[in-house]
């Protein structure tokens, strides 16, 4: 027994050292793939920060372009300021048709609908033109804007009377929902 005993023994050691010696190669397909996955994550993580760069960059635009459109909102020291609030809101309502018509002067199809809701976008800015501050702001801003801002005219519009509004004008210009 104490025969059997030692060759039970010895045969236990032998394997469990024999089972240290062996070397496993590294698989060529496990490491190929570990390669691929991390240039994977790389190009991932790279398409990540370059979509957040773009939104930070959008975000950093619309604040400077608010910005912009606060400072043409204002009433001009040498304005002369009409004896009437209809001529006023008439001439804010003229120079945003130019406006309109400087900023789609490169592009026939919007300016042919510029001149088609003209006598329309006329009617509605002078039903919102309140006060001759209001007007004067918005004549300010139609003729100094940039090129670009086309696209963002019912914001200057907003940020000009809002501004320059009494309270009370400001609501009147944005439709809202009555509490209740």
């Amino acid at each position: 027994m104490r025969t059997l005993s030692s060759s039970l023994l010895a045969l236990l050691l032998v394997t469990a050292c024999d089972s240290g010696k062996k070397k496993t190669e590294p698989n060529p397909d496990e490491a190929k793939k570990a390669t691929e996955d991390e240039e994977a994550a790389k190009r991932i993580e790279a398409r990540r920060l370059e979509r957040e760069a773009k939104e930070a960059a959008k975000v950093k635009e619309e604040e400077e372009r608010k910005v912009k459109m606060a400072e043409l909102c204002v009433v001009p020291e040498d304005a002369k300021k009409p004896k009437k609030l209809d001529a006023a809101c008439d001439a804010a309502a003229e120079a945003q048709l130019e406006f309109l018509r400087r900023q789609y002067a490169e592009e026939p199809a919007k300016l042919e609908g510029v001149e088609k809701n003209a006598p329309m976008q006329k009617a509605n800015l002078i039903k919102m033109c309140s006060s001759f501050e209001v007007a004067l702001g918005l004549k300010n801003a139609f003729d100094n804007a940039p090129m670009g801002y086309g696209e963002h005219l019912n914001d200057l519009i907003a940020t000009c009377m809002q501004k320059l509004g009494k309270p009370s004008d400001a609501s009147a210009a944005v439709p809202m929902k009555k509490p209740g």
